[in-house]
């Protein structure tokens, strides 16, 4: 598991650098699992020029199959050494983690025994 689980995140962090917009930048990438049978919760914040750069960011990283649920959290006008830009936050879940990850472990016991 721990193989699959670091090609995962290796597929995740290529896709996201692959597919963010000129102009947008990531600040932050957390990601936190409240118990074993809890899906493991993503969230992105960034920056980016417009809201339309970062609708297209939000459109890309939801087509890979390693990430569901992808929503945008807010969005916040700011301004970043004197020039206007758009914080933004995203979140969603990592496929394949959580309950799903449980019945599939309990399917293999069954099959064993």
């Amino acid at each position: 598991d721990a193989g699959d689980a670091t090609k995962r995140w290796a597929r995740i962090l290529d896709h996201v650098s692959r597919s963010t917009p000129e102009g947008v930048w990531l600040t932050a990438i957390r990601c936190s699992q409240g118990a074993e049978h809890e899906p493991v919760a993503i969230e992105m914040a960034g920056l980016g020029p417009t809201q339309e750069a970062i609708s297209e960011f939000i459109l890309r990283v939801q087509n890979t199959e390693d990430l569901q649920g992808i929503t945008l959290r807010y969005t916040q006008g700011e301004f970043v050494n004197e020039v206007r830009a758009i914080k933004f936050e995203l979140s969603g879940t990592v496929a394949g983690t959580g309950e799903t990850k449980k019945e599939e472990a309990e399917g293999d016991k069954e099959k064993k025994a």
